[in-house]
């Protein structure tokens, strides 16, 4: 078995250098999913696909944690170019209680079998896996929960759902609240109602929350479920948006008298869809006034997009000395700006 192992690795790798069509090789179903129940025995139809329409032969093998409990009916399968498709079959018999709890991950593949050219072809073997996972419950009381919690706009109600899922071998009725935090401050709080859910079962809550009075920004859902004395959380990162361009910072540029001067000043988006026709100009100032001024390219800013926007400006009609700078973004109709103090920075040229 051990070699084995090392020859489906060997397989796996070669099947991420090789283009997909050199693959030749396929499996049905993909993957199976069963939980657990004490002695449960069955049989699992496999088909191989020959996509590459070859001669060979692959080897069946079955790894993993439970892979003691399974037995496949043959050992090999050969094919001709003519043959697209072969079946076999894999019957598993399990004892009556398998003492780790969770989720247990079996494979059951097949491995083309090395030619006749020698050792070395063993390098284009290519091997392909069914996922067998059979869920093992937790003894007692055990939740998983999840939670979602899609972007919205400014002034729509924020939708949640939380996924609860019973992993355990008792019943249980579980509460639901979602608390949501603005950085570390809890800003608010909604309950998402009960539901009972039996072992083996997974069933959803739901809640909204208004953003009528929510600033544009990221928030996060907390969702807190408590199901017969115990505790399960989850949480998700969401965004409040509004048709808003925030300028963040500018880093500060040194130049020397006459060059040009390259700021990036650094924008964020709050809009939850793609902003056409966005463009940054900065305004060079001394004394509050302006004294030279540069653009950018115009650009699409996407949803919730983050963005350095290079800005040239040139330098040779001003006087060496500190500068502040104000930089402005236009789009939709609208405009944003800020100032920087001593953001630029002129030395005195070299003398000739």
């Amino acid at each position: 078995m051990r070699n084995i192992l090392l020859l489906v690795a060997a397989a796996v790798l070669v099947a991420f250098l090789l283009p997909m069509d050199a693959l030749a090789l396929g499996i049905s179903p993909a993957r199976t999913e069963l939980d657990f129940e004490p002695g449960m025995s069955g049989t699992i139809t496999f088909s191989v696909l020959n996509t590459g329409h070859r001669e060979l032969t692959v080897e069946m093998y079955v790894s993993g944690s439970l892979a003691e409990y399974i037995i496949c009916d043959t050992e090999f399968l050969s094919f001709t170019p003519a043959d697209s498709a072969k079946e076999f079959s894999c019957s598993y018999a399990f004892p009556e209680s398998i003492e780790k709890p969770g989720h247990h991950d079996t494979r059951i593949g097949a491995l083309e079998v090395a030619g006749e050219e020698g050792p070395e072809t063993m390098a284009a073997r290519v091997g392909i896996e069914s996922q067998f996972w059979v869920n093992v419950p937790y003894p007692g009381y055990y939740a998983v929960v999840g939670i979602t919690a899609p972007d919205v706009v400014v002034g729509e109600p924020a939708e949640f759902t939380i996924n609860i899922q019973n992993l355990g071998t008792n019943p249980f009725t579980a509460t639901g609240e979602i608390q949501i935090f603005s950085g570390d401050e809890k800003v608010g709080t909604v309950q998402a109602g009960q539901v009972y859910i039996k072992p083996n079962e997974a069933k959803d809550l739901t809640a909204e929350w208004s953003t009528a009075d929510a600033a544009a920004g990221q928030y996060m859902a907390v969702a807190v479920v408590t199901y017969s004395g115990n505790e399960a959380k989850a949480e998700k990162a969401f965004n409040v948006g509004m048709l808003e361009i925030e300028i963040l910072d500018t880093p500060k540029v040194t130049v020397r008298q006459a060059d040009i001067a390259k700021f990036q000043p650094s924008i964020k988006s709050f809009w939850n869809s793609h902003i056409p026709d966005v463009y940054v100009d900065i305004e060079v100032l001394k004394s509050g006034d302006a004294v030279a001024n540069g653009r950018s390219e115009t650009f699409s800013l996407g949803a919730w997009e983050e963005k350095d926007v290079p800005v040239y400006i040139e330098t040779d009609s001003l006087m060496p000395g500190e500068y502040d700078v104000r930089v402005n973004v236009h789009y939709a109709g609208k405009e944003a700006s800020r100032e920087f103090q001593g953001a630029l920075f002129i030395e005195r040229g070299q003398s000739l």
